[in-house]
């Protein structure tokens, strides 16, 4: 064969071979009862089909970087998975000093409704997203052990699973950067008397006393008032994230 007719003979295979590309054509990848069919149209004009194996797809998929970007020093892990980005935020606890003022309602007893902001030393603090999941525990330790026992988080507007109670304002998908907006949402709110029991063993009936009296009496937020996440078993946090991951749900 001459140079020019192996030159004619690649181009043809050439346009046999490479896929069509353009705005409105483009090779694709469809799940046909469990099994992966990419179809493309090549140069040629012709249709091109054939099955690939799911190890082929999962090679294809891993060559495509993922980057979060700078994460705030705050953000201890961080995933995504088919339900979308998550992470894992640590607030270490505060001091008197470094306290932040909440604002916390009488809302429930008996006086006449006013709202008041005072300034209570918390205790760690974990703050997990995924999609519009929010979760938040309390630690006994200055840093995060995920290994460790996690706590309720003694604030009220928390269910018994550490889901976050947003009321009627409903925070953003969950992404690296969202999470902190809708910490602030959560922590800017103002807290009321729902879900106010079970969240401190100085005062099991509501944990706004606790708070009042922590942050009139206290340096510190007392580890040993905090009441444990899971009853006579706990949970690491380890274990609660690994859960959630695996069943979407979290152990109570």
């Amino acid at each position: 064969m001459d140079s020019l007719s192996l030159i004619g003979t690649r181009e043809a295979e050439s346009k046999l071979s490479l896929p069509v590309q353009s705005a409105s054509d483009n090779p694709r990848l469809e799940f046909r009862d469990g099994q992966f069919l990419f179809a493309m149209q090549n140069q040629e004009g012709g249709l091109v089909e054939r099955f690939v194996s799911a190890a082929a797809v999962r090679e294809a998929f891993a060559q495509i970087p993922i980057d979060s970007g700078w994460l705030p020093p705050e953000i201890v892990r961080w995933g995504n998975g088919s339900h979308g980005e998550w992470a894992v935020a640590f607030f270490p606890p505060a001091n008197a000093v470094q306290s932040r003022a909440l604002e916390i309602s009488n809302e429930g007893s008996g006086a006449e409704f006013s709202v008041e902001r005072i300034k209570v030393p918390l205790p760690g603090l974990v703050f997990f997203g995924m999609g519009t999941n929010y979760h938040i525990w309390a630690v006994k330790t200055a840093e995060l052990r995920p290994y460790h026992e996690i706590y309720r988080c003694p604030l009220p507007n928390v269910y018994q699973d550490g889901a976050v109670c947003w009321g009627l304002v409903k925070p953003t998908r969950m992404t690296s950067k969202s999470l902190f907006d809708a910490w602030e949402l959560f922590i800017a709110s103002t807290f009321n008397n729902h879900l106010a029991a079970g969240k401190s063993k100085r005062s099991r009936d509501d944990v706004r006393v606790t708070l009042r009296d922590v942050a009139a009496n206290e340096l510190h937020y007392p580890a040993q008032d905090l009441i444990r996440q899971v009853d006579h078993t706990g949970v690491t946090l380890d274990q609660a994230i690994t859960q959630f991951l695996e069943t979407g749900k979290m152990p109570q």
